[in-house]
């Protein structure tokens, strides 16, 4: 397990994912350092939608220094690069298909169907109910807003103004409880777990489609040096990317496309035929060695040697039984008129 770095300051290192909660969508963006997340309802899942909600929320935060996301069709395409660019962030997407990789966003959408579910069913104001997430401390002493914001915000519990003022926050505190709190999480992780063998350039391995079905490629490279995300190559060329847990090594030889020549006539050297064979026949190149390149006969019809002849059922009334083959008496038919 490679544990999550705590971020400078706040705000820094933000993730984001995508949704659906009572048949509706919606976008989370939650920042790595105070877990403070922001849930926004969606009209569309287009990347310009996305974009747009983007905005809002880097309007009231800032704009971070980097944007985790997954390889989703919103954040992989081409106006989603323009986006970062003109704003100046770094966007680093997850392994496709994996998505433990984008554990943060992954983790605080549980907890935000969580808390918009638990407030439906009880009839409460799902604002107040996210409020008081915000607002509740974490194992490091501060709550997801004071971390942000740098003091406590005010709720409907009531509280002393001189609490409302804004206080320092201990950063190694911080990034001490962090620590911590991943040490923990890796070493429960890891006792099930063991770590996989790095994949060099130009090793033969098999990766997982979404169909669960392993396909033989060819290892590209590395995506970049803090994931265990590869990209590898296909038979038909085509070029994929995997978290190592998809992708395993293979003894198999990576067979070319066949590229056979269609006026190709092989050359048939003279054998001599059997008298039993039949003039019309049709080479075969013996395949069963590899090493063999030898031309055989496959004769088209043979003749079959003499055998005993089988008996046949008497014909007419002789009422006599007759023997088959593999001895059994046949008794004739007896017809009865009326």
């Amino acid at each position: 397990m490679i544990p999550s770095v705590t971020p400078d300051y706040p705000w820094q290192i933000v993730a984001t994912d995508l949704f659906t909660l009572d048949c509706k969508e919606h976008i989370i963006v939650v920042d790595y350092y105070s877990r403070y997340f922001e849930v926004i309802e969606l009209t569309s899942t287009q990347s310009k939608v996305i974009i747009q909600k983007l905005k809002s929320v880097f309007a009231r935060f800032g704009i971070p220094e980097k944007l985790v996301s997954d390889n989703g069709p919103q954040y992989s395409s081409a106006e989603f690069a323009k986006f970062a660019k003109d704003y100046n962030f770094q966007h680093t997407t997850s392994s496709p298909h994996y998505a433990q990789s984008n554990g943060l966003a992954e983790r605080c959408v549980q907890t935000a169907k969580r808390i918009l579910k638990k407030a439906k069913i009880d009839h409460q104001d799902p604002y107040l109910a996210l409020l008081a997430y915000r607002t509740t401390p974490l194992e490091n002493g501060y709550s997801p807003a004071e971390l942000l914001q740098g003091r406590i915000i005010r709720t409907t519990v009531p509280i002393l103004p001189s609490q409302l003022l804004p206080r320092k926050i201990n950063i190694n505190k911080v990034k001490a409880k962090h620590y911590e709190g991943r040490k923990l999480d890796k070493s429960y992780y890891d006792i099930g777990a063991h770590s996989l063998r790095p994949l060099e350039e130009g090793e033969y391995v098999r990766f997982q489609l979404p169909d669960k079905t392993w396909k033989l490629a060819t290892v590209v490279g590395k995506a970049d040096d803090m994931s265990r995300s590869y990209f590898i190559k296909s038979n038909q060329g085509v070029i994929y990317r995997r978290n190592r847990r998809s992708i395993n090594k293979t003894h198999e030889l990576k067979m070319p496309e066949p590229d056979f020549a269609l006026n190709w006539t092989p050359t048939i050297p003279q054998t001599s035929i059997p008298q039993n064979v039949d003039q019309g026949h049709a080479p075969i190149l013996e395949t069963n060695s590899p090493r063999s390149n030898k031309i055989v006969d496959l004769p088209n019809k043979v003749t079959v040697p003499n055998s005993p002849p089988r008996s046949i059922a008497p014909t007419g009334n002789q009422g006599q039984p007759y023997i088959t083959r593999s001895g059994r008496t046949v008794k004739p038919k007896v017809i009865t008129s009326y």
